[in-house]
């Protein structure tokens, strides 16, 4: 089932209600940032961008990062994105 909404706040608006949902994202990281993040803080060397968007310990470190800002920001656990697709 394809979905095109172009009214994005109606569609938040609508879609928020469905308890069976969680909010996700796509993410697209800094090829000039993530290279460098996953070698310093998650020792991976030499990786394409193409296989950290694919490591999950990348996704994870990405997710718990827009996680922490929200916290940060005041988001309630609802308002929080449950899960993330990373493309590069």
């Amino acid at each position: 089932m394809y979905l095109c909404i172009t009214d994005h706040s109606v569609a938040e608006n609508v879609l928020i209600q469905c308890r069976l949902l969680l909010q996700v994202a796509v993410v697209v990281p800094d090829p000039e940032v993530l290279p460098g993040y996953a070698s310093s803080k998650l020792g991976l060397k030499s990786e394409t961008m193409e296989s950290l968007c694919e490591n999950d310990q990348v996704k994870k470190a990405i997710l718990d990062s827009i996680i922490a800002t929200g916290k940060a920001s005041g988001l309630k656990g609802f308002e929080q994105v449950g899960c993330i697709a990373v493309y590069q």
